[in-house]
């Protein structure tokens, strides 16, 4: 599992109170060690310091789904789309991501 994400590392932020944020990181990144479960699962919680709250994660965790390309919060609902055209919505406690709708 992740620990730490590098700022550089960030290519998508969004800020949330208490100094926490939800980055999204490019699954090509190397940080992912070509590991294809993390490389799909490039969405994180972290805190001010990059120390990793949860890395996000769903049922369907799969190259075919490929990785989550957006992240976007909905009022107060993150959402994040993957490569494939699904639609997810994200608990920002947990970082459990539940498909809601197909895109394209």
């Amino acid at each position: 599992m992740i620990k730490y994400i590098n700022k550089k590392d960030i290519v998508e932020k969004i800020c949330l109170p208490a100094n926490l944020y939800i980055v999204r990181i490019d699954s090509f990144n190397p940080i992912f060690n070509n590991q294809l479960n993390d490389r799909v699962r490039n969405i994180f919680k972290i805190d001010s310091e990059g120390k990793v709250i949860w890395q996000v994660f769903s049922n369907s965790d799969t190259k075919r789904d490929g990785s989550f390309q957006g992240i976007k919060m909905d009022g107060n609902n993150l959402k994040a789309y993957r490569w494939n055209g699904g639609q997810y919505d994200i608990d920002l406690e947990t970082g459990f991501a539940t498909p809601e709708i197909l895109l394209k």
